[in-house]
């Protein structure tokens, strides 16, 4: 076998290997973006569940999802208790992933001013997100919607934060009326406009 014909086989098994990692790289990436759903599962007594999952359609009734295994998975929207959206640009992910930690963290935080400071950190982390999720429009509206979720949950007895958080949760439910989050959204408004 000549130089020249070992110098182009080892080319090829350079460039096939190159290809190779290369699919396995990006193959990991997409496993890795998925959305975590988390939701009341009534085939299990009712006990919360999250599974990871392509995001295949959402509307004010369900959320169908295709998991990471297993068939098609449809969840009633008054079933779906969060989900944490997957976006493309890392930085943008772990800065995601900082604010919902925030807001994960409040809410199981027993102590009233510990659990406002919190909740406050958390939105202030959702507010800068925002705007940056102009390309991730799943991702933005649900940003949307925990910032006027968490006012609502962070104003307390102050009359003007009550106030303003009905107007952010009046505009998220006019802006995005067919999403799985208007059920949640008008719920939580009834409630507030009662003592209104």
């Amino acid at each position: 076998m000549s130089t020249t014909h070992r110098a182009r086989l080892g080319l090829r098994r350079a460039a096939l290997l190159t290809l190779a990692l290369c699919g396995w790289l990006f193959a990991g990436a997409a496993v890795q973006a998925q959305n975590r759903i988390f939701f009341i599962n009534v085939d299990k007594a009712g006990a919360v569940t999250d599974i990871e999952g392509t995001i295949l359609d959402e509307s004010k009734k369900e959320v169908s999802v295709r998991p990471l295994k297993g068939n098609k998975l449809v969840i009633a929207a008054d079933n779906v208790i969060d989900i944490f959206y997957a976006v493309g640009k890392p930085d943008l992910q772990a800065e995601y992933k900082k604010a919902w930690d925030a807001d994960q963290t409040a809410a199981k935080t027993a102590g009233a001013q510990e659990r406002k400071r919190l909740l406050e950190e958390a939105i202030k982390k959702y507010q800068e997100l925002y705007p940056k999720l102009d390309k991730e429009k799943n991702a933005q509206r649900h940003v949307q919607f925990r910032i006027a979720n968490l006012s609502a949950h962070a104003a307390g007895a102050d009359r003007a934060k009550l106030f303003a958080s009905i107007d952010l949760l009046e505009k998220f439910l006019k802006e995005h009326p067919d999403s799985w989050q208007s059920f949640r959204g008008e719920q939580q408004l009834k409630l507030m406009k009662g003592g209104k």
